[in-house]
């Protein structure tokens, strides 16, 4: 996906998240990889630099920024995807490559020469141009289960995520258990291209429990972390 879409997040409590889902398969395809009743997992690693730049710059609102992470499904990949997300104020745009293991243990090495071989468009090349020379190193591991949605028409696409955890990267990470960023609230993130569907519309109307975030999954997770290390100063 190369094209910039719109994106809208919300939270919602988990009764919330169970409404939605039944409505939303009225209208949309659940993703057919996906377990219909416990959805996939989704396991993030994020990168960022020395100064976490990337998470202050969400904080701070900027208007356009990137987001590089490494994504995989379930707890033993055959292969990841290196992605970069780019922002312009709320439209979004998305970069995806697939990496061996090999590669992606080349990658966390700080052997980030690895991804020129994958570079496709123009904007694929600045962004990994600005990710090799930058000091972004893996960051934060989130994990996460997510119900996916598509609707091919107006290029739509709607995700449910719950039971979100995240830890400190680290080499013995797996080793640590993982510190729970939302254990009574979901996130429902909404992406389209075209228009806004009514029949999305009309969900969120209906839907009491949701308040639009303007955070995303790193941002909080990052502020959950940073709670917990001023904590152990105290």
């Amino acid at each position: 996906m190369n094209e910039y879409r719109e994106e809208y997040k919300y939270k919602l409590d988990l009764l919330g998240l169970h409404t939605l889902k039944h409505e939303l398969v009225k209208f949309m395809r659940l993703d057919p990889h996906c377990d219909a009743v416990s959805g996939y997992l989704i396991n993030s690693i994020y990168f960022d630099d020395l100064d976490n730049n990337s998470y202050y710059e969400k904080l701070a609102g900027a208007p356009d920024r990137n987001k590089f992470r490494v994504r995989y499904y379930g707890a033993k990949p055959d292969f990841v995807k290196f992605e970069i997300k780019s922002k312009n104020n709320h439209l979004s745009r998305k970069s995806a490559f697939r990496l061996s293991m090999e590669e992606f243990n080349h990658l966390k090495s700080g052997n980030k020469e690895i991804l020129n071989r994958h570079i496709k468009t123009d904007a694929d090349f600045r962004a990994i141009r600005l990710f090799q020379s930058y000091d972004y190193h893996p960051q934060i591991i989130i994990s996460y289960k997510r119900y996916p949605f598509v609707k091919e028409i107006g290029n739509v696409r709607a995700t449910l995520d719950y039971d979100i955890r995240c830890q400190r990267y680290s080499i013995g990470a797996s080793k640590t258990p993982m510190r729970p960023v939302s254990l009574d609230f979901a996130i429902l993130e909404i992406k389209y291209s075209r228009y806004f569907p009514d029949f999305i519309s009309s969900l969120l109307s209906k839907n009491k429990s949701l308040i639009r975030l303007a955070a995303g999954k790193y941002t909080l997770a990052q502020s959950v972390l940073d709670e917990l290390l001023d904590r152990d100063f105290i």
